[in-house]
């Protein structure tokens, strides 16, 4: 019953960002922004696309991870496995629902991206936490 408190502090999070998705604008783009502009938003950019790759490949792993649990439970007692096979499935839905947020926040604004950022990092580390809490569990 770890988990629960976890995955409903998960789904809080992912229905925050969601609806500060709904409310974020994007800025009209100028016909020529000033030098100093240009060069905040590139810098921005390539720290996202850093970030996304190297959170996406933590997302993989935890797939994989979660995917481990999921054999290991199948080869469990009966009790155990209806337990694992539980717990399973709320890692795969938080998974999924960091994926979301990685999809979100790479489409996001510069000023939301940072917000949006922090967020996905603690739910990651949540995520992560779980599933080596599961690993460790009975069996």
């Amino acid at each position: 019953m770890k988990i629960f408190p976890i995955a409903v502090g998960l789904a809080l999070v992912a229905a925050t960002i969601s609806v500060s998705c709904d409310k974020l604008h994007t800025p009209t783009p100028t016909l020529q922004p000033s030098p100093v502009a240009t060069h905040k938003p590139v810098q921005a950019n390539d720290e996202r696309t850093s970030f996304a790759q190297t959170t996406q490949r933590e997302i993989n792993e935890l797939r994989d991870s979660i995917a481990a649990l999921k054999v290991k439970a199948e080869s469990a007692s009966s009790d155990i496995r209806a337990r694992l096979i539980e717990e399973v499935a709320r890692l795969e839905s938080d998974r999924v629902d960091a994926q979301q947020q990685l999809a979100r926040l790479r489409v996001t604004s510069i000023e939301s991206w940072n917000r949006l950022k922090e967020t996905l990092r603690s739910s990651l580390d949540r995520l992560k936490a779980a599933v080596q809490n599961a690993h460790k569990g009975p069996v």
